[in-house]
């Protein structure tokens, strides 16, 4: 319940402080203070509008033409006081915000030295006051009472009381509250008190027009002069906003009269109607249709797809339903033609970009980040939102000229009914895809490791032979160095390894390059579309079982966890191995969930706190936006939020399994052991410090650090791959102290790269097809080595059986596992990573390129062949 009101009435007031909040902070560079007496203004001047409608405002008017307004009559006994709840809601959305952030922690703010503790700026004796919550009191206290001083009008106690009662309460409970907190609160007070006696000075209206017209100069002029402290697209759409904002103040009442006149009268019996529909076609678009068309394209990818769902229909609801139908109740005739207008405008704009100009930003991950933003086409974006924002414009005015406003209403229903139908097949295919999983689950339950079961999963032996080989998703190669010079230990620490910088996966995505590196050379995509007899789920499966099935024979004992696509599952079907001699699987991400955020001291958290909360509200904007201004919400992947990134819940699913990893190895006195761990945790990078720690935390980077590596993403790319070498190689110690080391095989390998915006090798996409691969064969010691050898992750079942099981034959093919195919000519493979966009029993291959002369170094040596 709590969730429900705080997402339907809370969360509004909450987000666009968290807004506001990210965009003052990166202009006014940490003046926290100086951040909330600004957010204090914006957020008054918006319930303004409600004010100058509410019973108290207007008992001191001698003629109010709203009241007389037909508008007021619906709901009569709650409009006088909307303003009073209304700003009963912002005050709980700022104890919520404010409580729950860190930015207020040894903030100061002239007399206050600590932002984040009381003011106690009164001594006596040894007892501390606070002054801040009387000041805050007193202002607001006075100003109820100044409109009727000013004005020598009899005092309404009846209007004045439940404000006089509301003060009160804020009073004692800010009275032990941060300063911050208060402050905020404090400007309020001031900002009403101005209000009321700018009311009733004559020419308020001008005054109030001017005021807002110079402070809006002075935020252009702060704006210029902080330049540099924005990207410029982002720049360019807050000096536009701005601009807007002045020239509608300086141009009111000639924007009201245009639209009081009776040119506008014939359309009105339509405008209520078009009001309506294109409200509830904003919330379906975002509260459920955007949302749905995402979860469908991987239902199983999204955890807790149907919760955030939900959330999402109420945060929607609260935007385009309970705030529309605000804006439309207190508005009179001119503004609701306004409002009409411009609401058909957005409807119809928010369709235009949302499904037909979509923009191509490569996958979204569970983290909702993109794998591909930094290589959008900006002109195209522009040209799309030219295009969108001029179409949506022309369907208005045309029907408005030939006034058939009638049919735009016949298309919203249409429209609507669509979305309708589409949305219930999309939640069809994702309640259909969960309860499958689900009943796999339940079935798989004894097989998964709990988080009371910790230990004894991977089998070392002090005399007979390890092999442990950890296949981290979408670890790079050609990110090492910066790793190494962020951590030069390293080095050290990686004993006995070899790096193999000039390697290639056979695909740029997991589908393409997992099985060829579990597998061998016969499963490269070429090779898998060869056998057209065989289903792509079971050639999937073959792949991931060659090692097991060669050693489990062998007499190793074989653990695998966490087998990925095996049935071509998001989440690893361990039934694969059941039938398998001496073979274990077991899935094991997120086993250490509870324990790293114990021991991080990780508390709950209030909403404001949670990165998933609204993202998905944030997304399905996004995805309506005009797209040359998209990048100013999605905001370098941070959405504009200042909570730790969503990542923090993926991160700690994989990153603990590495940094615990010791906790989940037995050691004993003979036998010999094949282990095969796959992890994460470099796939969707988590919000990593500057001393490489994962923290549930916000982690901005400095300005030398994004220049540096060119983009935050990036930043938070490198420090993930960072923190992830540095707890494997903490676990080496361990191996170490057991006496383990030695006798233990270790291949550090990856089924694909990523790419960096100053393309360090050939080309961009050569950065997709570079792999790290790390090998520490039996009994190898000293500093971490590098070699030139042209190497592939498909030479890992080779690297794994050489020395230990001799020549090998693939049980599945009855051919021999050898590196002979790479010395004949190389291609790698481009398309979709998921699935459902393959053919039953094949891959739907979008790319060839072919690496000549064994160097992936020079550009010249990549030749596309298919496009």
């Amino acid at each position: 319940m709590s969730a429900f009101l705080h997402s339907l009435f809370i969360w509004p007031f909450q987000s666009f402080i968290e807004i506001f909040f990210m965009i003052f902070i990166k202009i006014l560079k940490n003046n926290i203070g100086l951040i909330i007496v600004l957010l204090s203004v914006i957020m008054n001047l918006f319930l303004i509008y409600f004010y100058k409608r509410s019973v108290l405002f207007n008992n001191n008017k001698i003629e109010n033409p709203f009241l007389k307004n037909g508008n007021i009559k619906k709901f009569s006994f709650i409009k006088p006081y909307i303003y009073l709840i209304l700003y009963t809601f912002l005050f709980i959305a700022t104890c919520d915000y404010f409580y729950n952030t860190t930015y207020l922690i040894n903030s100061s703010f002239f007399n206050l030295k600590d932002l984040n503790q009381p003011d106690q700026l009164i001594k006596i004796g040894t007892i501390d006051f606070n002054i801040f919550p009387i000041l805050m009191f007193v202002f607001a206290a006075v100003s109820i009472f100044a409109p009727f001083i000013i004005n020598k009008r009899k005092i309404a106690i009846s209007i004045v009381t439940p404000f006089l009662i509301l003060f009160l309460v804020f009073f004692f409970l800010l009275y032990n509250a941060p300063c911050g907190l208060v402050l905020f609160w404090v400007v309020a007070g001031l900002f009403l008190l101005f209000i009321n006696i700018l009311s009733s000075l004559k020419n308020s209206e001008k005054i109030f027009k001017f005021l807002i017209i110079i402070f809006c100069a002075l935020f252009l002029l702060f704006f210029i002069n902080r330049f540099n402290s924005f990207k410029i697209k982002y720049m360019i759409a807050l000096v536009v906003i701005d601009i807007a904002v002045m020239f509608v103040a300086l141009k009111k009442e000639a924007i009201i009269k245009i639209f009081e006149t009776s040119f506008f009268s014939p359309i009105d019996k339509d405008l209520q109607g078009l009001y309506r529909y294109s409200s509830i076609i904003l919330f379906v678009l975002t509260g459920f249709a955007v949302p749905l068309l995402l979860f469908s394209s991987s239902p199983t990818e999204f955890e807790d797809s149907i919760s955030m769902l939900i959330r999402t229909m109420l945060q929607a609801g609260s935007i385009f339903i309970l705030f529309a139908f605000l804006f439309w109740s207190f508005s009179t005739t001119a503004v609701q033609r306004i409002l009409s207008l411009f609401l058909s405008f957005t409807a119809i704009l928010a369709f235009f970009c949302g499904f037909v100009f979509t923009g191509n930003y490569g996958a979204i991950t569970p983290s909702f980040v993109f794998d591909n933003w930094e290589r959008i086409d900006k002109s195209k974006d522009l040209l799309k939102t030219i295009l969108a924002s001029g179409l949506s414009f022309l369907i208005i005015f045309i029907l408005f000229r030939i006034n058939k406003f009638r049919w735009l209403k016949d298309g919203f229903i249409i429209l609507l009914f669509s979305l309708v139908v589409i949305s219930g097949i999309n939640l069809f295919t994702i309640i259909k895809e969960n309860n499958l999983v689900n009943a796999r689950t339940e079935n798989l339950a004894e097989k998964n490791i709990s988080d009371e079961r910790k230990y004894n999963i991977f089998n070392f032996s002090k005399t007979g032979e390890n092999i442990f080989i950890l296949f981290l998703d979408k670890a790079s190669g050609h990110t090492l160095p910066y790793a190494l010079d962020l951590r030069p230990s390293l080095k050290e620490d990686f004993d006995g390894f070899v790096w193999y910088p000039n390697t290639i996966s056979f695909g740029a995505n997991t589908l393409f390059g997992l099985p060829a590196m579990m597998g061998g050379y016969e499963y490269t995509a070429l090779k898998v579309n060869e056998r057209k007899d065989i289903s792509l789920k079971d050639k999937v499966n073959e792949s991931l079982k060659v090692l097991p099935a060669l050693f489990g024979e062998a007499g190793y004992n074989v653990v695998v966890t966490d087998p990925t696509y095996s049935n071509l599952s998001w989440i690893p079907d361990t039934s694969i191995y059941d039938d398998m001699k001496n073979v274990k699987s077991y899935n094991i991400a997120g086993i250490f969930r509870n324990r790293f955020n114990k021991e991080q001291t990780e508390s709950d958290k209030g909403f404001s706190k949670i990165f998933d909360y609204d993202i998905m509200m944030r997304f399905s904007i996004f995805r309506i936006f005009p797209p040359f201004l998209r990048p100013l919400l999605y905001y370098d992947g941070n959405w504009l939020k200042l909570v730790g990134s969503s990542s923090y819940n993926q991160a700690i699913k994989h990153y603990p399994n590495l940094l615990y990893l010791g906790d989940l190895c037995n050691v004993s006195s003979t036998g010999n052991n094949l282990n095969i761990m796959m992890n994460e945790a470099t796939h969707n990078p988590g919000p990593y410090n500057q001393n490489f720690e994962l923290t549930s935390e916000p982690v901005f980077y400095s300005n030398d650090e994004i220049k540096k590596f060119i983009s935050a993403g990036e930043v938070k790319y490198i420090y993930a791959y960072t923190a992830t070498l540095i707890a494997i190689s903490k676990w080496f110690e361990w191996l170490k102290e057991e006496g383990v080391y030695d006798n233990t095989k270790i291949i550090i390998v990856s089924d694909h790269g990523w790419f960096f915006n100053r393309e360090i090798l050939a080309l961009k996409e050569a950065e997709f097809y570079n792999p790290l691969l790390l090998v520490k064969d039996f009994n190898s010691r000293g500093f971490l080595l590098k070699s030139e050898e042209f190497m592939t992750n498909a030479d890992v079942p080779v690297i794994v059986t050489f020395g230990s099981l001799g020549k090998s034959i693939n049980p599945y093919t009855g051919k021999t596992i050898d590196s002979s195919p790479k010395d004949e000519r190389i291609f790698v493979y481009g398309g979709s990573w998921a699935a459902k966009n393959h053919k039953m029993n094949s891959l739907v291959i979008e790319g060839i390129i072919e690496v000549k002369n064994k160097n992936i170094f020079d550009s010249e040596n990549w030749i596309h062949l298919k496009e």
